[in-house]
C-alpha cells in the first residue's frame, strides 16, 4: 500500500493505473508463472509476448512493484482477473491460496483425527480436522463446532465435494481449508473419483528429552509405565461439546440443556530410557490401546474396579505413537496427544545416533517409574483448576492436556 502511494508520487499515475495497483498488495498469493498462465489462457497473446509486457511494467514502476504485480498491472489492462475472492472457485488444490472465500473442491479423504473439546478465553467448542487430497496435492481441512460433527461421517477412501470453504495461513506457512456455518459437504458423490496420493505426514522421530515446546508433532517409541483410571465425562448428545452440570441439568454452550452421552480418556506415562512424558489418549486411540470397542469401556463407567485388570495388562506394552506436543503451562511440562498408535518392536527404533552419549547419562538420572507411581490422577477435561502436586518433583497428573488444547489452527491434526 505504501509502495503504491509512492508510486503515485513518483510516476503521476492515472486513476486507472493507481486503481490497478493497489489490489497488487492486497491480492492473494499467485506466482508469476500462474499469473502468466492464466492470461495466456484468456488472450491470444503468445507466452514470449506477455512477459515482454510484464517486463515492460516492471520497467515502468522502476521496481516498485513485483515481478507478480506488474503481472496483475498488464491482466487488468486486458480486462482479465487473475482473482476474484468473491467468486464461488473450482479449484485444484495446488491452485488454492491464503485468502480465498466460498472455494468449491473435490477431494479425497486421506486422514482423519480425533475431534478435541478446547476452552479459550472461557469460551468452549470443538474442533477437528482431516487431510483431503487431489492429484495435485494434499491440505488440511478444519471443522469447528458443529461442522467437526461431519467427520464421523468420514473415512479414508471418501471421495469428497466440498463448497463455501476459506482458506487461511497457518503458523507453519501451509493453507488449510476452514468450514463455517454456510459449508457443504457431500459424501461420495455418485460418478466422481478422485486420484490422490497417499498421506504420510513427516513427523521427526524423536527421543522424549529431545522433544521441545517448539515442536508441533512427533514420533515417539517408548514403554508404558504407567495407566491411569480411564476418565469418563458428559458430552452434548447432539454436538458432542463438553456437557457441564448446573442444578439439575447438563447444560451444553450450544443447545442448552441435555440428556448427556459420556465420552473418555485414558492418561499414561510413556518411559524411552531417555525420559518420561505424560500422554493423553482420547477416544478412538485410547479404544486402540486397549483393544477394546467403545461400548465395552463405556461399561467401566459403572464398574470401575473391572477396569484394574485392563490396566495391569497394559503395563509394559511397547508403542509407537505420533502426537501432538502441549505444553501444559500450569506445570511447565511437555505433554503428548497421541492421534495415531500402533504396537512395536524395539527392533523397529531407528533414531538419529547424535544423541545416543546422552541418552545413556540421562537414563541414569532419570526415575520415572517411581515417580509416575506417586502422581495423582488426572481429573476429566474442563474441571475445576487441580491442587498443587504434593511434592516438587512429582510429576503432577491433574489435568487432562485437552484442557490446554488452544482453539487454533493446528489442531491435530
Amino acid at each position: 500500500m505504501l509502495l503504491c502511494k509512492h508510486a503515485k508520487d513518483s510516476f503521476t499515475f492515472t486513476k486507472t493505473i493507481y486503481n490497478q495497483c493497489f489490489p497488487v498488495f492486497l491480492m492473494m498469493k499467485l506466482s508469476y508463472e500462474q499469473a502468466v498462465a492464466k492470461i495466456k489462457e484468456h488472450s491470444s497473446l503468445g507466452e514470449e509476448e506477455i512477459k515482454s509486457n510484464i517486463d515492460a511494467k516492471l520497467n515502468q514502476f522502476a521496481g516498485l512493484v513485483s515481478k507478480e504485480g506488474a503481472a496483475h498491472i498488464f491482466a487488468n489492462e486486458l480486462g482479465i482477473k487473475l482473482i476474484d475472492p468473491t467468486a464461488v472457485s473450482k479449484l485444484k488444490i495446488n491452485n488454492i491460496m491464503a485468502g480465498m472465500q466460498n472455494v468449491e473442491v473435490l477431494t479425497k479423504v486421506l486422514a482423519v483425527f480425533p475431534v478435541r473439546q478446547f476452552n479459550s478465553k472461557g469460551r468452549e467448542g470443538q474442533v477437528g480436522s482431516s487431510i483431503l487430497g487431489d492429484e495435485t496435492g494434499n491440505i488440511r481441512a478444519v471443522f469447528w463446532n458443529e461442522q467437526a460433527n461431519k467427520l464421523a461421517f468420514l473415512n479414508k477412501g471418501d471421495v469428497l465435494k466440498i463448497k463455501g470453504v476459506y482458506v487461511k495461513e497457518n503458523r507453519d506457512n501451509s493453507l488449510e481449508l476452514h468450514f463455517n456455518d454456510r459449508s457443504t459437504m457431500v459424501v461420495n458423490p455418485p460418478g466422481e473419483t478422485v486420484e490422490a496420493q497417499e498421506f504420510k505426514r513427516e513427523t521427526p522421530k524423536k527421543r522424549i528429552n529431545e522433544i521441545a515446546d517448539t515442536d508441533r508433532f512427533v514420533e515417539v517409541f517408548g514403554t508404558v509405565v504407567e495407566v491411569f483410571d480411564l476418565r469418563f465425562y458428559e458430552v452434548c448428545n447432539k454436538c458432542g461439546k463438553r456437557a457441564k452440570p448446573e442444578e439439575n441439568n447438563y447444560m451444553c454452550p450450544e443447545h442448552g440443556a441435555v440428556s448427556p452421552d459420556y465420552s473418555y480418556v485414558l492418561n499414561v506415562f510413556l518411559d524411552d530410557g531417555t525420559a518420561a512424558v505424560r500422554t493423553v489418549f482420547f477416544r478412538n486411540v485410547a479404544e486402540k490401546f486397549l483393544k477394546k470397542t467403545a461400548e465395552e469401556l463405556l461399561a467401566f463407567r459403572e464398574a470401575p474396579e473391572a477396569f484394574e485388570q485392563i490396566k495391569n495388562d497394559s503395563l509394559g506394552s511397547f508403542i509407537k505413537i505420533n502426537a501432538k506436543v502441549n505444553k501444559n503451562e500450569m506445570f511447565n511440562r511437555i505433554e503428548l496427544i497421541a492421534n495415531e498408535l500402533e504396537e512395536a518392536k524395539p527392533e523397529d527404533v531407528q533414531l538419529p545416533e547424535s544423541t545416543a552419549t546422552k541418552s545413556t547419562a540421562s537414563t541414569e538420572a532419570t526415575s520415572a517409574p517411581e515417580e509416575t507411581k506417586a502422581t495423582a490422577e488426572p481429573v476429566v477435561p474442563a474441571a475445576p483448576a487441580p491442587e498443587a502436586p504434593a511434592t516438587p518433583t512429582t510429576p503432577a497428573d491433574a489435568t487432562p492436556a485437552a484442557e490446554n488444547i488452544q482453539a487454533s489452527s493446528e489442531a491435530n491434526k
